[in-house]
């Protein structure tokens, strides 16, 4: 309730502090951006964008304005005549709400899975309808309906207009059912977020009490559908699984809160990362490489990077290339015979045994021999990315080839950048057991994700012609499996063109790296 205080305010210090001017600017933009795709259609510019970016910002402004100043009345001039019809007006939008919420409830029995289902329909039904129904009893009362809107009847009506100009927005971004994928996620996004200035519309205007209780049922479902998600990964109960399923999963898929929880419940993964090796030429021709990785950690697990945020960026960034495409048919037909696919072919034709040191009866290549891991099966031994992550790659690896390196000298051209996606495996009880290090570089599966050029153009992504061991895994290999002082050998760092590849016994540091040749 308005107190008579605030009815004596009906002036602000100047223009600008008025919510209501930055409200009325901003509908108009949002719905001239509506208008202008009423008119043009398919041919409308995307002008009418920016057009609609401006108006959400100015219905920011004065929703915020609005919501944060509960000292002054800024519509007493709407009394009598003008502050029925605003009551009216949210009373049968309120009501329309309540009523049409019941009905999809009520149709959601009947109705396809497809349209609407009904456990989902159960939260709205709950979260929507006893909310708008007190609401638009509050607004359509008889008792002083000619007297000037009230504080909170003048707020929930500024949620009313952001609402009805952010649905109008929306439809500024449909351009016809021939086009319908364009904007879709973001027509979508403004559809949920008019429903939530309703929402809110409704909770300003209702009492204090239902407030809370609203409130406090919303808090309870939001930790709930969280609680699905950590514990609905199996091993789990049959009831936590349908609930998951059945009831919370579209809402934390739309609010993308599934996945985090999922990756840390019951068991976290094994984490990505990047590494580069970049390549320069010298005045002769002769090639200088150095390594880049992200995240930087040293032999120790110690992070380099200055704040843990920095570091969780890198990490998502490196998890966002993990998603594969499936690995071709072992055989296919070639003239006429059954031949083994050449992404298999080229790779086993350099393969050899771990402890081999000559190969005899083969052919030298410019490619080096290099053993496939002894402990896994072949299929887990190649990954080759999908189209999204090979544009990420592309991505990363422009902007690796365009960083500065200190190493660099003038005059030296860069040549191309290596990158490989390296696996950090998750060691087992008994690798602790035999007293080996969870950094050991063992742990470390570095697969071959191809050499790029400074625009990011992969360079060798023929499978006939180009690197036979791109998408493959380059063991780092003990020569004593179990000896946790033994030799150690970066198979990596071999095919990057790093001569420092292997690790004599009991070294640690990352310069203990030896040319075997020296």
């Amino acid at each position: 309730m308005a107190s008579p205080s605030l009815r004596e305010v009906h002036k602000v210090d100047w223009p600008g502090a008025n919510p209501w001017l930055w409200l009325y600017a901003g509908l108009v933009f949002c719905v001239w951006s509506w208008v202008w795709v009423l008119t043009f259609g398919a041919e409308s510019s995307d002008y009418r964008v920016i057009v609609l970016a401006v108006g959400m910002l100015l219905m920011g402004v004065g929703v915020w304005l609005r919501f944060t100043n509960r000292d002054r009345l800024y519509l007493l001039e709407l009394a009598g005549p003008l502050a029925v019809v605003s009551r009216l007006l949210m009373g049968i939008l309120f009501a329309a709400i309540t009523v049409g919420v019941t009905a999809l409830f009520i149709a959601s029995f009947s109705m396809g899975r497809e349209l609407v289902r009904t456990p989902p329909m159960v939260l709205v039904w709950l979260s929507a309808a006893p909310l708008s129904f007190f609401a638009a009893r509050r607004c359509l009362r008889t008792k002083g309906r000619q007297e000037p809107l009230e504080l909170d009847e003048e707020i929930g009506l500024a949620f009313v207009v952001a609402g009805l100009g952010v649905f109008a927005g929306s439809w500024a971004l449909y351009l016809g059912p021939d086009d319908v994928e364009s904007w879709d996620t973001i027509r979508v996004g403004l559809r949920v977020l008019t429903a939530v200035c309703l929402v809110a519309a409704a909770l300003v205007v209702v009492s204090t009490r239902l407030r809370r209780l609203v409130l406090s049922f919303l808090f309870l479902l939001h930790f709930c559908g969280i609680c699905t998600a950590a514990l609905s990964a199996p091993p789990s109960p049959w009831i936590i699984q349908q609930t998951w399923v059945r009831i919370f999963r579209p809402y934390l898929e739309f609010m993308y809160l599934n996945n985090a929880y999922h990756f840390y419940a019951p068991e976290p993964g094994p984490s990505s990362y990047l590494w580069f090796r970049v390549i320069y030429t010298d005045e002769n021709e002769m090639d200088h490489g150095w390594w880049w990785k992200i995240p930087e950690i040293d032999e120790k697990g110690r992070l380099g990077h200055a704040v843990a945020l920095e570091y969780q960026r890198y990490l998502a960034m490196t998890e966002s290339i993990a998603p594969s495409d499936q690995l071709p048919p072992w055989n296919v037909v070639n003239a006429g015979f059954v031949d083994i696919h050449p992404f298999y072919k080229r790779r086993m034709e350099l393969q050899f045994a771990v402890n081999e040191e000559r190969v005899i009866g083969r052919p030298q290549t410019k490619y080096p021999r290099i053993p496939l891991h002894p402990a896994l099966p072949q299929v887990q031994q190649a990954k080759i990315p999908n189209d999204m992550s090979r544009r990420l790659l592309a991505s990363y690896a422009r902007f690796a080839a365009r960083r500065s390196y200190p190493q660099a000298k003038e005059g030296w051209k860069f040549k191309s950048v290596k990158v490989y996606r390296v696996i950090h495996s998750i060691a087992p009880v008994a690798w602790y057991v035999s007293k080996f290090s969870p950094t050991d570089p063992q742990l470390y599966w570095p697969y071959y994700m191809g050499d790029y050029d400074q625009e990011g153009k992969l360079l060798d992504g023929d499978p006939r012609f180009g690197d036979p061991y791109l998408y493959w895994l380059l063991p780092i290999l003990r020569t004593k499996t179990n000896d946790p002082a033994s030799e150690i050998r970066d198979y990596c760092r071999l095919h990057a063109g790093d001569s420092h590849w292997v690790r004599p016994p009991g070294k640690e540091k990352e310069s203990d790296w030896i040319d075997p040749r020296e």
